[in-house]
C-alpha cells in the first residue's frame, strides 16, 4: 500500500513512463512465445504432413513389409525417416504384434494399412532446439523495442509534463503578480493540453474583466455613498447593522461603532411601530426622531428599501425643514392675526363712529341715547366675538 501511495503522489512524468514500461514489457513477453508457439505448430504439422506423405508413397512397400514380416525393408523405411532428425521414433506393427520398432514414441501417430499399422512420433524437443536461437533473436528484438518504446515514452511523457508545469508556472505566476501579469501560454502541439492552456487563459481573462467591473462598482458605489448627504446604513433581516457610510459621523457615531447592532437605537421614539413595520412590509416611509450619541436628536425621514439578502435604511435630515414649516405655521397664524385685527378695528370705527358724532352735543335727546346704547352694544359683541 505504501508503494502505491507514493506511485500515486509522483509526477506525471513518472506515471506515464512506468505506463509505456509496463505495456510494452507485458505485450512484448506473451508476443514472444505466442510467436513461438506458432512457429513450433506449423513444423510440427508440417513435418507430419511429409511423414505421412512418404509412408503413403511407399504405401506398397509399407503393405508388403507388414503382410510378409520383412523387417529389412520396415529397417530402410525406418532409417529413411529418422535421418530428418524431425522423427524420433517408429514402429511397424499387425494387432498386438510388433516387426519393428526403433526410436520412443512419445506422442504416437498412428497410420493405417493393409494388413497392420505404422506409428511414428515427431521430436518437439529437436524443434524447440532449432527455434531456441530464433526465439533468442525475437526476445532480443522484442527487448530493444521495448527499449526504443520506453524511450519514446520517456520523451512524450517529458514533453506532456514540462507543458503541464509551464500552465501551473503562469497560474502560479499570475497568482503572486496578480491579474494584471497575465499571459497567454501556447504550444506546437494543438491537442489538449494546449486547448486547457487556452481555457485557463479564457478564465482568468474572464475573471480580470469580472473583477476589474466588481472593483469599479465597488470604488463607484463606495465615493456615492460616502459623498451622498443621507445616513445610508446597510441592515440584515434581523435588523442590525452591518455597513454604515460615513454621513454618521454628524449624528456623533463611528462608522465602526454601530455595527452589529439593531437600527432601533438610533430611534428616539416609534420604536414598536417602525419594528412592525420592518417585519411586515418591504418598503416604507417613516418619520420618527432620530438619536445623537449626545443624547439630542434631529427630525429623520426613514427610507427603508428591500432586497432579498439585506435591507437599505436611509436617514434624510429633515429637522430644517420641520423648523421650516413651524416658521411657515406660525407666519400664517400672525397672518390671520393681522387679517382678523384690521376686521376689528373696522367694526370698531363703525361702532364708534356715532359715539364721536354725539359726543360733540351738549344735550343728548332720548334718541341720542338710544344710539349711544346700540353702539356700546356692538362694541360689546364684536369684542365678544373676537375672544369668542
Amino acid at each position: 500500500m505504501r508503494a502505491i501511495g507514493k506511485l500515486l503522489e509522483s509526477s506525471i512524468r513518472t506515471k506515464l513512463s512506468l505506463t509505456f514500461f509496463v505495456v510494452i514489457f507485458l505485450s512484448s513477453i506473451p508476443i514472444t512465445y505466442t510467436s513461438l508457439g506458432f512457429l513450433e505448430r506449423i513444423i510440427y504439422n508440417r513435418t507430419k504432413e511429409e511423414v505421412l506423405t512418404y509412408l503413403k508413397s511407399k504405401g506398397e512397400e509399407v503393405k508388403r513389409s507388414l503382410k510378409e514380416g520383412d523387417t529389412k525393408l520396415m529397417e530402410g523405411l525406418s532409417r529413411f525417416l529418422l535421418s530428418s532428425r524431425m522423427v524420433e521414433g517408429i514402429s511397424f506393427e499387425r494387432g498386438v504384434r510388433v516387426f519393428y520398432r526403433e526410436g520412443r514414441l512419445s506422442r504416437p501417430i498412428t497410420v493405417k494399412f493393409e494388413g497392420g499399422q505404422v506409428r511414428f512420433s515427431i521430436d518437439l524437443g529437436k524443434i524447440r532446439g532449432d527455434l531456441r536461437g530464433v526465439f533468442l533473436k525475437v526476445l532480443i528484438t522484442s527487448g530493444a523495442l521495448s527499449l526504443i518504446g520506453i524511450l519514446i515514452g520517456l520523451l512524450i511523457s517529458y514533453r506532456i509534463n514540462s507543458r503541464l508545469k509551464r500552465i501551473i508556472e503562469e497560474a502560479e505566476r499570475v497568482s503572486r503578480e496578480g491579474l494584471r501579469a497575465l499571459k497567454r501560454v501556447e504550444f506546437l502541439e494543438r491537442d489538449e493540453i494546449n486547448e486547457l492552456a487556452q481555457i485557463v487563459y479564457r478564465s482568468y481573462s474572464s475573471l480580470k474583466t469580472y473583477i476589474e467591473n466588481i472593483r469599479f462598482a465597488q470604488s463607484f458605489y463606495e465615493s456615492l455613498l460616502e459623498n451622498i448627504g443621507d445616513v445610508v446604513l446597510a441592515l440584515g433581516k434581523d435588523g442590525r447593522i452591518y455597513y454604515s457610510n460615513p454621513k454618521v459621523k454628524e449624528l456623533g457615531y463611528s462608522q465602526n461603532s454601530l455595527i452589529g447592532r439593531r437600527f432601533l437605537v438610533l430611534l428616539k421614539e416609534r420604536r414598536r411601530e417602525v419594528w412592525s413595520r420592518f417585519l411586515k412590509e418591504k418598503d416604507f416611509l417613516v418619520e420618527a426622531k432620530v438619536r445623537r450619541r449626545d443624547g439630542s436628536f434631529i427630525f429623520g425621514l426613514l427610507n427603508f428599501t428591500y432586497s432579498e439578502e439585506f435591507r437599505i435604511l436611509t436617514i434624510t435630515d429633515i429637522t430644517n425643514l420641520k423648523a421650516m414649516e413651524e416658521k411657515i405655521r406660525k407666519m400664517e397664524i400672525l397672518s390671520l392675526l393681522g387679517e382678523m385685527t384690521a376686521n376689528l378695528s373696522h367694526e370698531l370705527k363703525n361702532a364708534i363712529a356715532p359715539l364721536k358724532l354725539l359726543s360733540s352735543l351738549k344735550e343728548w335727546s332720548e334718541e341720542d341715547v338710544a344710539v349711544i346704547r346700540r353702539s356700546v352694544n356692538r362694541i360689546d359683541e364684536i369684542i365678544n366675538e373676537f375672544f369668542a
